[in-house]
């Protein structure tokens, strides 16, 4: 990995995921129920509301030490798990037509294919949305880091882990299908006002990650930025230099003073952004969509950039062509593998409706490609 990231030939690619992998996917290759996945999910969330905690984290650790050896990925994601002495969380209720709620009224669903529950509408919010925790100088307690101990135990010397942002106490957070636009039209509103509030933010949450992550003895930290659609960015370039570009300079000097890369997570269509986002110091770019070539970044980019992943996430998919995925494989390997700066890994994520038996040929080819650079060695 850390050759990869050097930009030097490493004797295999590295391979590795974004976040955790989606619980349906992993039950399917487990052949059990998976506590991986988001903490929303279905099945994670009644174990949560049911009291039952212990043997949901135990179930996460159990599973994530497992598929890291079974898929042979160098790259280990870590997160914080819920305390074991916070109260259970509220248990949404049944309010008819497929429609769940909480006390406060607010209207959940349960998202079709990831079985995650989300909150689907409501009115706007007071923008913006942001990640400040309420406790600046937040401290995860012993059961919340249980799974950074966990994989810091068993691949500590071995592996690349990383961690997500920290911000604050984790929790059954729900997710929203809404209110994201919000945020977008409050940065082009007040550019000035959102580049303070996220400025504060960067130091508060960067900050922390930085702290715990030096604690931990971890190796990185990831996070994701969507800043673009399938089309591209959105906003113009303009604005991302005037806004954007400044707090991605903030978190590159937070991120390299406590000696890490900037690993960035942002989907969509970001070609116009990309000279910004490395001048603004992110060195390893993840969620390479078919929309933006891979192979077109590795030309313009490859010297200064990582890249992460490219495998389009669409032919892991059931219905898609085995021969098609083998061959796309190949071009990505083939192309962007040479003279290090790359890291194995889908174009975005492994999606819930993933067939096991696609990745496992994913995996095949990198296998393969290896034992090829071995052979001309």
């Amino acid at each position: 990995m850390r050759a990869a990231l050097d930009h030097r030939c490493p004797d295999r690619p590295p391979v590795g995921e974004l976040e955790t992998l989606p619980g349906a996917f992993c039950s399917r290759v487990l052949g059990r129920p998976s506590g991986m996945g988001a903490w929303s999910e279905k099945r994670n969330a009644e174990l949560l509301w049911d009291g039952r905690r212990d043997e949901l984290v135990a179930s996460v650790i159990r599973d994530k030490l497992e598929l890291t050896r079974l898929f042979k990925h160098d790259i280990v994601t870590v997160n914080l798990v819920p305390d074991r002495d916070r109260p259970a969380p509220e248990r949404l209720m049944p309010a008819g037509a497929g429609r769940w709620t909480n006390r406060a009224g607010d209207v959940f669903m349960l998202s079709e294919g990831s079985y995650v529950w989300v909150k689907p509408g409501g009115q706007r919010r007071p923008p913006p949305y942001g990640l400040l925790p309420k406790k600046p100088d937040y401290r995860p307690t012993a059961s919340e880091t249980e799974l950074v101990d966990a994989v810091k135990r068993a691949f500590g010397a071995t592996h690349y882990i990383v961690t997500d942002l920290i911000t604050g106490p984790p929790g059954l957070g729900y997710f929203r299908l809404w209110g994201r636009d919000d945020d977008w039209v409050y940065l082009y509103e007040h550019p000035a006002e959102w580049l303070s509030l996220m400025l504060d933010e960067t130091e508060i949450v960067f900050g922390l990650t930085v702290k715990f992550a030096r604690e931990w003895g971890l190796d990185g930290i990831i996070y994701d930025h969507d800043l673009g659609h399938n089309t591209g960015p959105f906003v113009s370039p303009e604005l991302f230099a005037r806004t954007i570009a400044p707090v991605m300079s903030r978190r590159s000097e937070i991120l390299h003073a406590g000696g890490f890369k900037h690993i960035l997570h942002s989907c969509g269509n970001n070609r116009a952004l990309m000279d910004m986002l490395l001048d603004s110091g992110v060195e390893v770019y993840q969620s390479i969509q078919p929309q933006m070539s891979i192979l077109e970044l590795k030309k313009s980019f490859g010297d200064r950039l990582v890249l992460w992943g490219g495998v389009d996430a669409e032919l892991l998919l059931p219905d898609a062509g085995e021969r098609q995925l083998r061959a796309r494989c190949r071009e990505i390997l083939r192309r962007c593998a040479a003279g290090g700066g790359y890291i194995y890994g889908t174009s975005h994520s492994i999606m819930p409706g993933a067939a096991p038996e696609k990745y496992r040929i994913m995996l095949e080819e990198l296998e393969e490609y290896a034992g090829r650079l071995a052979g001309h060695g």
